[in-house]
């Protein structure tokens, strides 16, 4: 290998380029056998030599090509230079340093006079992918660089280069459309800041393209602005304004962008879970110039072939992809027909009995759960560190994980008990997220070879929704993660397939499902580097009825018809029923949207049936939006308060699902946000009887959020005595320690009590300390908050059970941080009637057991 690299380099020197061009190849095409026979003879980890066959092939010829091309350069040959380039182009879909490629080759080609080649190569500089990340380090170097491509965007001064190239190849092919410079300079600037704004996590993120759409641009910068705005709503799922977009165009002729457009409203029709749609969308692409984005549609066409059970069509399509340039989709799609073997060998159940259904995913809820998810049954992975953490209102889903090999059980893995990552689910327990997940520890297995990861469900009586939560963890993460989905019933028939990709910013594959059922899920590892699951959720299809106050408003009669037969239909149904009741789902959206802006009763209804509609179609964030638009309509608090009280008043129920959220998430958190927000712009300030009143209020649906509120408005009144004010804040700290928000209690309670002591209410302040108390039994406290909650028991002259418990419980945190010195004074403080003589000793043995094992050498004889 080393010689051949030296003969090219002797080669090139006498001028032979072509010839030097060769032997640089030869000794890219031996460089991963040579690097794989380093690692053996090393006895290195088979995610060492994963890595090589990941990536090693590809960096290598993407470097012999470069050397190549540079070559060319320096010996004058722009044709060859762009021949070298386009090689190097595409040998994969993404890849540090592609953009600055394409923009010189594009370049290169418009000197050439070729500008509708030039127009695809500025595009694919352009095209800035279908995934996202929200955190930008990694963990190690090789993750690094591929989550520079998603979580980053691409620099400011490449896109000008490519956006200035555009507007070079228009003068050719549209003249109309070309900009002047100082038009131009304002747009690459608008374009670049648009950008931006898709690498943020929340929804909307189209906005700013679709704005720029209807700024006076002509039709083919239009057109570019469109192709940008449906992808940014392919990202976040939202396949029916992606496909309402693209359908609404005219045809389009003038520059090559027709085969981006066909190939995103396939997709659209895949990520609602309409195979055989997706696949005639795919079939019926336009031919594509460029051999990336072709062999791109062609690998989505093959997977919606699949899960379309075409499995015999899916295998032509998987074979022509065998031959395409870009060496990623050729192992891809090498693996995917061993995979198509082993399906067709399965049975399959007919239509009519099959218990299961693939539906639309959700890309933008990502780590918030609690909107839409879980009600019934949740399961974070590996939450608990050591086992999932599983909650719900509903029966507790019975499950089992394992892997397709027997000697491989599968692992928890937690990257992170804290992340700022809005991908990361959110722990309700620690009031944080956490990176955590299942994974089959593929990472020490060959690529190709699995063993993948098997989940077993026994699925309740009844018709539900399941599903199941992916993300492409950003320490670790892979750009070429991509997973198959198979479910069989328990007597291993095929039921259906759908496929994971472009999860970097969380993804829920949802499945419409009906028990009593055994299901048996294969999540294929395929070629990734193993699989990850984080979470699996389970909840009852369901629309509420409209709160009474919004039907005693007044409601479009032939749209709430249309609602109330959707949710009586949804009672009964089963799940080969659904695509049609979502369809219908869709159509009623669609009508509710074509609203006026006019304020009104009834367009706060139109906006309360849509929120509630695009939970139900796996859009929650996007239903929180049309809420928060429902009560953008209303002027009187009044109003909104009959809201939650109507909204929620056959629903006491799902009380505990408040402690789920995150703060201020809650729907009935939403509606008080709005009721403060009016209450404040009032011209009479509330009195301090109404806002006293709900301070203390004994009502659920009154939360610690609206609690809080409240007493802060009330301290501004100075209207009341400071004892009132202290069981006002005891009310709103209970009911915070009722929604589970521990820290949050802890922090009000321990503040509380010190304020009550020095008010002298001492009532205030032992109610205070006794809730403090009873939390430390709930939940871990650190050592110095278990010292000082001592120190104030103890001054106040609490019970010696009181102080008792205490003291042990500071004993305790003390041994969990491995202080045994500092656990044993505390024990020594805990009285006989805290406990007793053997629990005593067992501790003290326990403790010196663990000391030995942290320190070894001591105790040993010389």
């Amino acid at each position: 290998m080393a010689a051949g690299n030296l003969l090219g380099d002797a080669l090139a020197a006498l001028g032979r380029l072509d010839e030097a061009a060769e032997q640089w190849l030869k000794a890219a095409d031996m460089a991963p056998a040579a690097s794989m026979a380093a690692l053996a003879q090393k006895k290195a980890s088979h995610y060492s030599r994963n890595r090589v066959e990941m990536d090693g092939a590809t960096d290598a010829l993407q470097h012999a090509h470069a050397k190549a091309a540079a070559a060319q350069a320096a010996a004058g040959n722009p044709a060859e230079v762009i021949a070298a380039n386009r090689r190097r182009l595409n040998l994969a879909v993404d890849f540090p340093g592609m953009r600055e490629t394409a923009v010189h080759t594009a370049d290169l080609l418009l000197a050439e006079k070729q500008p509708r080649e030039a127009f695809a190569l500025f595009l694919r500089a352009l095209d800035s992918g279908l995934d996202r990340c929200f955190s930008t380090t990694a963990r190690l170097a090789e993750n690094q660089r591929q989550l520079n491509l998603v979580a980053k965007p691409p620099a400011a001064d490449v896109t000008k280069r490519a956006l200035a190239g555009i507007n070079q190849c228009l003068v050719s092919l549209v003249p109309a459309d070309a900009r002047p410079p100082e038009k131009l300079e304002t747009l690459s600037a608008a374009w670049n800041q648009a950008l931006a704004a898709t690498y943020r996590p929340d929804i909307g993120t189209a906005a700013p393209f679709i704005a720029l759409s209807e700024s006076g641009l002509p039709t083919s910068w239009r057109l570019l602005c469109h192709w940008q705005t449906a992808s940014a709503f392919l990202r976040e799922g939202n396949y029916r304004e992606a496909k309402g977009l693209i359908r609404a165009l005219p045809p389009v002729n003038t520059i090559p962008l027709a085969e981006y457009f066909s190939y995103i409203d396939g997709l659209a029709c895949m990520g609602e879970g309409n195979f055989r749609e997706a696949a005639s969308r795919l079939q019926n692409c336009h031919p594509s110039a460029c051999p990336v984005l072709a062999s791109t549609v062609l690998l989505a066409l093959a997977e919606s072939l699949e899960a379309s059970l075409e499995l015999i069509q899916a295998g032509e399509a998987f074979r022509k992809l065998t031959n395409t340039p870009v060496l990623w989709h050729r192992k891809e799609a090498e693996y995917a027909l061993k995979r198509l073997a082993v399906l067709r060998d399965m049975e399959r159940a007919p239509q009519e009995q099959r218990p299961i259904v693939p539906l639309h995913d959700d890309r933008s809820t990502r780590g918030n759960w609690p909107l839409g998810y879980g009600m019934d049954f949740h399961l974070l992975a590996a939450h608990n560190f050591r086992t999932d953490y599983c909650g719900g209102l509903g029966d507790k889903l019975k499950y089992r994980f394992r892997t397709g090999s027997p000697s491989e059980k599968g692992r928890l893995w937690v990257t992170s008990k804290s992340v700022n990552d809005a991908a990361a689910l959110w722990n309700p327990q620690r009031r944080t997220r956490m990176a955590a997940n299942r994974d089959d520890y593929g990472e020490q297995h060959p690529l190709g070879t699995g063993p993948d990861l098997l989940l077993t469900c026994r699925i309740p009586e009844g018709v539900h929704l399941l599903s199941l939560y992916f993300v492409n963890d950003y320490h670790y993460y892979e750009q070429n993660r991509a997973y198959t989905v198979t479910v069989a019933d328990a007597e291993q028939r095929l039921l259906c397939v759908t496929h994971v990709r472009n999860f970097g910013g969380g993804l829920y594959k949802r499945f419409a499902v009906s028990g009593p059922a055994s299901l048996q899920f294969r999540i294929w590892r395929n070629m990734s580097i193993n699989v990850l699951l984080s979470g699996v959720f389970l909840d009852t299809p369901s629309l509420p009825d409209p709160p009474a106050c919004l039907s005693a408003a007044g409601q479009n009669e032939t749209l709430a018809t249309r609602y109330a037969s959707l949710r009586l239909a949804l009672a009964s149904a089963t799940p080969t029923d659904f695509p049609a009741l979502l369809a219908e789902s869709d159509a009623l959206l669609d009508s509710l949207s074509a609203t006026t802006a006019v304020v009104s009763p009834e367009s706060t209804a139109r906006h309360w049936m849509k929120s509630q509609l695009l939970r139900l179609t796996g859009m929650p964030v996007h239903g929180v939006k049309a809420l928060e638009a429902a009560l953008a309509n209303y002027a009187n608090p009044e109003d909104v308060y009959r809201l939650v009280m109507d909204s929620f008043a056959d629903r006491a129920a799902s009380q505990p699902s408040l402690a789920w959220h995150q703060p201020g998430n809650h729907e009935l958190d939403i509606l008080w946000r709005r009721y403060f927000a009016l209450l404040d712009q009032q011209a009479k300030p509330p009195s301090a009887a109404e806002l006293l009143a709900l301070s203390q209020a004994d009502d659920w649906r009154v939360t610690s959020t609206a609690m809080r509120e409240a007493a802060q408005r009330l301290a501004k009144l100075k209207q009341l005595p400071p004892a009132v004010h202290l069981a006002t804040r005891l009310c709103m700290a209970m009911k915070i320690m009722s929604e589970a928000k521990s820290e949050d209690a802890i922090a009000e309670l321990d503040s509380l009590e010190d304020d009550a002591r020095q008010a002298g209410d001492e009532a205030v302040a032992s109610r205070a300390r006794n809730c403090l108390l009873a939390l430390s039994g709930r939940i871990d406290f650190a050592p110095d908050q278990l010292i000082r909650l001592h120190e104030r028991l103890v001054a106040a002259g609490a019970s010696e059970a009181d102080c008792g418990v205490a003291a042990l419980r500071t004993a305790k945190a003390f041994e969990k941080k491995r202080k045994f010195k500092e656990a044993k004074v505390w024990l020594d403080k805990v009285p006989a009637a805290a406990i007793s003589a053997k629990g005593r000793n067992i501790l003290l043995k326990r403790w010196q057991t663990m000391e030995a094992q942290l320190n070894p050498q001591e105790g040993r004889k010389p």
